[in-house]
């Protein structure tokens, strides 16, 4: 708990607004619960158990209420009585609450713990609901943190001291640049992170130097033009998602996978998927791993090698496990040398937080949405937006590198325009 002495800009409440502040936060505490347990049995789509309107009467239920005003109660003893905090483990950092006023702050500092409390108590309290499945339980517990990230304190402009520091400084400007943010991807019709125009291609988008090396139906593959004397001698192709543009692993140059793979002397070719319209509604899954085969044995014929290196990223990367599969049983496996997975789903028996809202009912309703047998963009880019957000650059921290074998760049370098 952070010291109650006085800091520069903290207010030290007084007895009156600690009464009334301890009967808001308590009142809130009770109404997120009773809501969150609420919700997460409606996302579980099961009848609450019998013995849940009366708490008492389930043994479990009545042990995690006593436990939860117990714990609160510890909490606001440590408010009123700083130092008597004994708890030594430090709770994982939540970057919500980075701004040191949540934690020197003494009134911000309540109001994060409370939400900390509850938010706790909240997820523990689905684990308690007896009658369900581990299924439905997931789809509970996805349904609690929902509601416990929706109802963070950080969300709210009177309960985030960032925001409340910036709108004073700003005269409230922040919030109506914030309101015509919202406004413009309203009619948009989508979220936006960027302004319009912001990006172009070949200067702060796509710069690394490159050139189609041949056209196809369903894709281009793109040759990445060497930097190095010498390069290794297998070449490795990178298979993007089918609704993502070939650049997203060539974004600015300091966060250029493409061109950092090319600085060590790699020899990079890359896919780009044509983007769907409704002259595609007859393509179907194995046209695309036909598209990977294909762009795998023009690269063998333009440099004469054997073998070549693959990455699939997201459902490309889906895709490029079922090619390995075809490979294999074709005989041809060795025409991959080896394949890396970029945030791709392969087990779909264990797909996390896609199995709590995809399933053979919501399949079929994007089926009737999709009449010319492609989607919006916009709805593509509202999945995108939740998807996983893990940086394939981590793969620097290692070296791939160290068992290839180089050879004159000459020899592996075979751009050719279309």
């Amino acid at each position: 708990m952070a010291s109650q002495t006085e800091t520069p800009g903290a207010h030290v409440p007084t007895l009156d607004e600690m009464q009334r502040w301890t009967w808001v936060i308590g009142r809130a505490q009770q109404l997120m619960m009773e809501h969150g347990v609420e919700m997460a049995m409606k996302a579980s789509e099961t009848p609450p158990p019998s013995a849940f309107p009366n708490l008492a009467e389930t043994t479990a239920l009545t042990k995690a209420a006593t436990d939860f005003w117990s714990d609160g109660l510890k909490l606001w003893q440590r408010f009123l009585t700083p130092g008597t905090d004994t708890t030594s483990a430090e709770k994982p950092k939540d970057k919500r609450f980075a701004a040191p006023e949540w934690q020197q702050h003494p009134m911000f500092d309540m109001i994060r713990q409370s939400y900390q409390l509850v938010a706790e108590h909240l997820m523990r309290s689905v684990d308690l609901v007896e009658g369900v499945d581990e299924a439905q339980r997931e789809k509970m517990r996805f349904a609690a943190r929902a509601v416990a990230d929706a109802m963070s304190p950080s969300n709210f402009i009177f309960t985030n001291p960032e925001v409340m520091k910036k709108t004073l400084e700003t005269g409230g400007e922040n919030l109506l640049r914030g309101l015509e943010h919202m406004l413009r991807d309203m009619r948009q019709g989508q979220l936006t992170h960027v302004k319009q125009g912001a990006f172009e291609l070949g200067k702060n988008l796509a710069t690394t130097p490159g050139k189609v090396v041949k056209r196809a139906p369903l894709y281009e593959l793109i040759q990445y033009s060497p930097t190095t004397d010498e390069v290794f001698e297998t070449p490795i192709v990178i298979f993007p998602p089918w609704i993502n543009r070939f650049y997203i692993l060539d974004l600015t140059p300091e966060k250029s996978f493409i061109r950092w793979a090319v600085e060590q002397g790699l020899t990079v070719f890359m896919v780009s998927w044509k983007s769907a319209d409704a002259g595609m509604k007859d393509v179907v899954w194995d046209d695309y791993v036909a598209a990977q085969i294909d762009a795998i044995d023009t690269i063998r014929e333009l440099l004469g090698v054997k073998t070549a290196h693959t990455i699939g990223y997201c459902v490309a990367g889906t895709t490029l496990a079922a090619t390995l599969a075809v490979l294999a049983g074709r005989g041809e496996g060795e025409k991959v040398a080896s394949a890396t997975f970029f945030t791709a789903q392969v087990d779909f028996a264990r797909a996390g937080d896609l199995k709590n809202f995809v399933d053979d009912e919501l399949l079929k309703m994007l089926e009737g949405m999709a009449l010319e047998g492609f989607f919006d963009g916009r709805y593509m880019a509202a999945t995108c937006q939740s998807a996983c957000k893990r940086d394939p650059l981590s793969a620097r921290k290692r070296d791939p590198l160290s068992r290839w074998r180089k050879v004159d760049r000459t020899r592996a370098f075979a751009l050719r325009a279309a």
